[in-house]
C-alpha cells in the first residue's frame, strides 16, 4: 500500500494514508487515525448554501461517526471521490490477497516438492518463494 496525502488548502485540513493508517487533521489540530482496512469510504456533505465548510464523514467499522470539516469547494469534493477510489482499490486488493493465501501456500508447497526432488536449488526455491510472497 503506497503512502498518499490530500491537503484541503486554507482550512489546513488534510488526510493521509501512511503505513496502513488513515489519518486526518483539521484546522486547530483536531484529528485522529484508524486502520485503512476498517474504512469503507467517505461521504461529502455540504453544510448549507451560505456555509464555506463541508462535512466529510468517515465510514468505518467500529467507529462512532468520525468526521472532518473541509472547505466547501468542488476541488474538495473531487479529492473525497479520489480518496474513495483509492480506498476501494486497497480494499479490493485486501480481499484478493485473502482469497489468494491458500493458492500461494499451495505454490510454495509445489516449489518445496521440486526442491526436495532436486529439481530446484535452495537459491532458486528462495527466489521463487520471495516472488510469491511479495
Amino acid at each position: 500500500m503506497e503512502n498518499k496525502k490530500w491537503e484541503f488548502g486554507t482550512a489546513q485540513a488534510k488526510i493521509e494514508i501512511t503505513n496502513g493508517l488513515f489519518t486526518w487533521k483539521e484546522f486547530g489540530g483536531k484529528g485522529g487515525s484508524l486502520p485503512v482496512r476498517s474504512i469503507s469510504g467517505l461521504s461529502y456533505e455540504s453544510k448549507g448554501f451560505l456555509s464555506v465548510m463541508a462535512k466529510v464523514s468517515i465510514m468505518a467499522s467500529g467507529s462512532d461517526g468520525k468526521s472532518i470539516e473541509v472547505p466547501k469547494k468542488a476541488k474538495s469534493e473531487q479529492m473525497i471521490n479520489d480518496i474513495n477510489s483509492y480506498l476501494a482499490e486497497v480494499n479490493k486488493k485486501t480481499e484478493d490477497n485473502v482469497g489468494n493465501k491458500s493458492s500461494i501456500a499451495d505454490e510454495i508447497m509445489k516449489l518445496a516438492n521440486l526442491k526436495s526432488q532436486g529439481l530446484l536449488t535452495e537459491e532458486e526455491f528462495q527466489q521463487q518463494k520471495f516472488k510469491l510472497l511479495n
